[in-house]
């Protein structure tokens, strides 16, 4: 897990851990919504080709707009992919409008795959549901275990 900086002042930064990963989940806040930063790092992330699950939590916030916090996603990832394409011909479009979500409470350690109603908890007990789309669509990581150890 890497916590990358949204801010352009820190892209190298952003840049350098997004290397390191196989994917990202994009945390976003229910009743915020996606931040500026967010599409500095969500851009950086559809360039290297990762594949993204969008985690919308505090679901139980009582002012989320789980629905328009979906929607503006949606909105941000379509109007970077429309950015992307014509300079990646080979971006996946489909994969990227078809983004996974999972909708939490970090805070009460639970997740789902079914969206609560605004103010409410995910109605899992527990975070299983995250893991689960992490293993569903971010590959597992590739090794040689015959290589040199690296540093």
């Amino acid at each position: 897990v890497i916590d990358t900086p949204g801010h352009a002042d820190f892209g190298g930064e952003v840049e350098r851990g997004l290397s390191m990963v196989d994917g990202v989940c994009l945390l976003v806040d229910a009743s915020e919504g996606p931040l500026p930063q967010a599409r500095f790092v969500l851009r950086k992330a559809l360039e290297a080709k990762l594949p993204v699950i969008l985690l919308v939590n505090k679901t139980n916030r009582p002012d989320a707009r789980i629905d328009e916090v979906v929607a503006e996603n949606q909105d941000l990832l379509l109007g970077l992919a429309s950015d992307l394409a014509d300079d990646m011909p080979d971006l996946d479009l489909d994969a990227i409008l078809d983004v996974p979500v999972v909708y939490a409470s970090g805070k009460a350690g639970r997740a789902s795959s079914s969206k609560p109603a605004d103010g409410s908890l995910p109605d899992s007990d527990n975070l299983e549901p995250l893991f689960e789309a992490i293993l569903k669509h971010i590959p597992a990581p590739t090794y040689d275990d015959e290589a040199p150890l690296q540093a």
